[in-house]
């Protein structure tokens, strides 16, 4: 965005913002990455957990049923 522009839309949709300094923007950055990295390892789905999804599903594949029979496929009664 052109910086003229940028700083009008600033200083018309944000004007709460515009006493604060450069450094309040630099640490609300810094937070936000690493709120986002904590995410992105409590979400990370295991190697072994992810081969086991996929063996399922080529399982229910080779069988040709619908992925919704995993149930009774995995634990047969």
């Amino acid at each position: 965005m052109v910086p003229s522009k940028l700083a009008r839309h600033f200083s018309t949709k944000h004007p709460s913002y515009n006493s604060k300094d450069i450094e309040y923007f630099q640490r609300l950055k810094s937070q936000n990455e690493k709120q986002s990295q904590r995410m992105l390892s409590s979400l990370r789905v295991s190697d072994k957990a992810q081969e086991a999804s996929c063996l399922v599903a080529e399982l229910i594949a080779k069988a040709k049923k619908a992925h919704t029979i995993a149930k009774n496929l995995i634990l047969p009664a």
